[in-house]
């Protein structure tokens, strides 16, 4: 690999991990202000966004996301998801490997 390129990977995953980062601050500022459990997901579009439950469900109804998704497959899918309470937020290993999950799915998306 040469240093060109492998800059312009590496300037590409800097851009993704601020756009991770800048997603998981807003999931945790919705969360703050609403009281309510967000999660970090990707839109169509392969856009960061974050939902609560209650968005999820608006979603479902319009037939926007499968009905079929639970709120324990949102949580396993999600790349963040705040916490609901104390005991259950995300460990540092697991938002680790979701970021890693990210960056793979990103790195898969730029290649085509």
């Amino acid at each position: 690999m040469n240093i060109t390129a492998f800059i312009k990977s590496w300037l590409f995953l800097a851009k993704q991990s601020v756009r991770l980062w800048m997603a998981i601050k807003l999931c945790d500022l919705k969360q703050s202000a609403f009281n309510r459990r967000y999660f970090v997901i990707l839109d169509a579009n392969d856009k960061l966004i974050s939902l609560s439950r209650e968005d999820v469900n608006r979603m479902k109804r319009r037939r926007m996301i499968n009905k079929e998704v639970t709120h324990t497959k949102l949580m396993e899918d999600s790349f963040y998801y705040t916490k609901l309470s104390d005991n259950n937020s995300m460990t540092k290993a697991e938002m680790l490997k979701k970021k890693k999950l990210y960056f793979q799915y990103v790195s898969l998306k730029n290649r085509k």
